[in-house]
């Protein structure tokens, strides 16, 4: 998977830059949820998940729904696993 210009090969660490947000995941089905994204762009977002969250609730990302980031962390399974979040204080606020 390429994400932000980046390789993501599995199990290696990566830094990513976009908007985390929660989006339907397996609509129609038994396991239909809200669950995290960080958005790059109109075709870029990778599925993530906390390091340590419940994925079922992933409560320590909702404070960050909507808010431009940082993220470190590394591939696994088709889902970016978030060991650091820091929030991108660059972007002005109008």
């Amino acid at each position: 998977m390429k994400a932000d210009e980046i390789d993501l090969e599995p199990n290696t660490l990566a830094t990513l830059h976009g908007t985390i947000v929660f989006l339907p995941n397996n609509v129609g089905s038994k396991s239909e949820a809200c669950v995290p994204y960080l958005y790059m762009n109109k075709d870029e977002k990778v599925q993530i998940i906390k390091e340590g969250d419940n994925p079922f609730e992933n409560s320590s990302l909702i404070k960050y729904d909507g808010t431009q980031v940082q993220i470190k962390g590394l591939f696994q399974n088709k889902i970016f696993k978030v060991f650091e979040i820091e929030i991108n204080r660059s972007q002005k606020n109008d």
